[in-house]
């Protein structure tokens, strides 16, 4: 009779255990546990695991079978041969078929959470590309691209987007029979969102004001070296050369500035502040290619002029040396032996 209610009871609690950790789609959620979830060393961290929970669980079957081992049974006492005892209580509950049975669905029900637990990382780990990325790896990337304002506009939205989805969901989700607290994970999503958004920025000010600047640098030599006067023919052809070089190049780096005018137009969108210096380098741009245009014509002018100085000169050299020639031959000629004087 004993065994038989240590067994019923061995049973009922196996039951019960089943009871709590079984879910059928139509029940509502009753978790039993409580697991936080978090990104760490970027890895996906629950705490506590699954591996824990799971020794948890089982180790209810174990408390049984020790708590059955607790009691001896009668015949025992009585120092009955051992031939003529009966299996202890703990060896009756592991041979029984019924527990074994309801066992083998405590373990049913811990494998089924370990897969609902690899689904739920399957989930986040979609976005693992946010932490698992360096810092060396994403400049990289972007700068691999050819850094236009559709690029980082894309970018900056996409990253948006993402951190509005992050946002929206929920704080707390069950997962079969465990609550999961999402917050902490949710929160370090958000702030790899965050460090990427401010680095594709970064990214983004430092292309846009190095356009900018390099324009200005080039407008700047070249206007000094153009206005140069030469000083002798050579140096003029020389200048020339240069002159027409930079002509050419005028239509190519006009066609430059639209796409870098639009970098500055998506910082202006997202409102990213911008140092003052680089705001009137953008504003007074084009003024400031005009004059440049306008220095350029100065230029040819100038060179022009010179070529038409350069050729007076040579005129004036060649018939000062003809001056020269005519006095020395007509020295030469006069101070030649005649044939009377022979």
């Amino acid at each position: 009779m004993l065994s038989i209610a240590f067994l019923t009871s061995a049973r009922n609690s196996l039951t019960m255990v089943i009871s709590s950790l079984h879910r059928d789609s139509d029940m509502a959620a009753a978790p039993i546990i409580v697991m936080e979830s978090d990104i760490k060393d970027r890895k996906i961290i629950l705490s506590p695991d699954m591996d824990t929970i799971a020794n948890l669980l089982s180790g209810n079957i174990d408390r049984i079978h020790n708590i059955l081992e607790q009691f001896p049974r009668i015949g025992n006492k009585m120092k009955i041969p051992r031939e003529h005892q009966s299996d202890s209580f703990s060896k009756v509950f592991r041979e029984d078929l019924e527990c074994a049975d309801l066992i083998r669905n405590v373990e049913a029900e811990i494998k089924h959470e370990r897969d609902e637990i690899d689904g739920y990382i399957s989930f986040w780990n979609s976005h693992r590309a946010l932490w698992e990325t360096t810092e060396s790896e994403f400049t990289n990337r972007v700068k691999a691209t050819s850094m236009t304002a559709d690029i980082f506009e894309t970018s900056i939205e996409y990253y948006s987007a993402m951190a509005d989805d992050i946002s929206f969901v929920d704080a707390i989700t069950h997962v079969y029979f465990i609550l999961m607290n999402q917050n902490y994970i949710k929160s370090s999503i958000l702030d790899w969102i965050e460090k990427w958004q401010a680095l594709n920025i970064k990214i983004l000010l430092s292309h846009s004001f190095s356009l900018i600047r390099s324009i200005y640098r080039y407008m700047r030599k070249n206007e000094r070296k153009i206005m140069m006067i030469p000083r002798t023919l050579k140096e003029s052809l020389r200048a020339k050369e240069f002159f027409e070089h930079l002509i050419e190049e005028v239509p190519i780096k006009q066609s430059t500035f639209p796409p870098m005018l639009d970098l500055f137009g998506v910082l202006d969108k997202y409102q990213v502040d911008i140092p003052d210096e680089i705001r009137q380098k953008v504003l007074g741009l084009e003024s400031a290619w005009q004059h440049y245009l306008k220095k350029l014509g100065e230029a040819d002018e100038m060179l022009d002029n010179n070529r038409e100085e350069f050729k007076k000169i040579l005129i004036q050299q060649a018939e000062k040396f003809k001056m020269i020639l005519k006095e020395f031959l007509d020295d030469f000629y006069m101070k030649l032996p005649t044939a009377a004087s022979m």
